[in-house]
């Protein structure tokens, strides 16, 4: 799917001023890289922009933000997430999408618990 959708946007001579953005995770680089010949790369204006792990601050603003509560109510919840998931944005969402469905988070009118 990827490859000829990427394939039919390279290859269609009528189309100009299109920019692909593609994420993918660093073990993912072997397949993102065969998708494109080298001629292809060369053809290309190729930029990688590599984004680490959030610190504590940002997983907490992250937190609240997604939960709509203040900072000082979800603290500990983000020390406990961001020790489980190494900041990792995709698994922070993914550990409160788990305790969510596990109930170990529940909504309660207009708040978490």
């Amino acid at each position: 799917g990827s490859r000829e959708l990427f394939e039919f946007f390279l290859h269609d001579n009528e189309m100009e001023n299109v920019m692909l953005v593609m994420a993918y995770r660093d073990e993912e680089n072997d397949y993102v890289h065969s998708i494109f010949s080298e001629e292809t790369r060369s053809k290309l204006n190729l930029v990688d922009i590599k984004l680490g792990n959030l610190d504590l601050e940002s997983v907490t603003l992250m937190i609240s933000s997604i939960l709509e509560m203040s900072i000082e109510d979800i603290k500990d919840l983000s020390v406990l997430i961001n020790r489980k998931t190494q900041g990792n944005p995709f698994y922070v969402v993914q550990f409160l999408e788990s305790i969510q469905k596990s109930e170990l988070l529940k909504r309660n009118l207009n708040t978490w618990t």
